[in-house]
């Protein structure tokens, strides 16, 4: 018998070019009295690479808070930070970035945070 747990938040990006055919995954999942945030990425086809982005149970706030960091995981695995915002300014969902470039990631944060400021 096979258990599933639950998520409440996941996002699944995919980058295919040449010869690179990468994917990564992440999810909020409870677990215990809170909640982890947990990943795995790899090249496609293969066993992924799995962890956990938190070292104990957190709140759900702070679970959101270590999802939607936005990282962009290039080909050779490193990866870069796009930007920092605060959460109760603007809000990003992960799904928002698949498929856009850097550049394209850059323009969507200029003009949330333009719309922000003038409101």
């Amino acid at each position: 018998m096979t258990t599933t747990i639950p998520t409440l938040q996941s996002a699944s990006l995919y980058f295919h070019e040449g010869n690179s055919n990468k994917e990564y995954h992440a999810a909020i999942e409870p677990r215990n009295e809170g909640y982890i945030v947990t990943f795995a990425y790899g090249r496609r086809g293969n066993t992924l690479t799995t962890g956990t982005k938190t070292s104990h149970p957190v709140s759900l706030a702070e679970a959101t808070k270590v999802f939607d960091k936005l990282i962009a995981i290039f080909e050779d695995e490193s990866s870069k930070t796009l930007f920092t915002f605060y959460p109760d300014e603007i809000t990003f969902s992960a799904n928002e970035f698949i498929g856009l470039t850097e550049a394209e990631a850059h323009a969507l944060f200029h003009r949330k945070d333009s719309h922000y400021l003038r409101s």
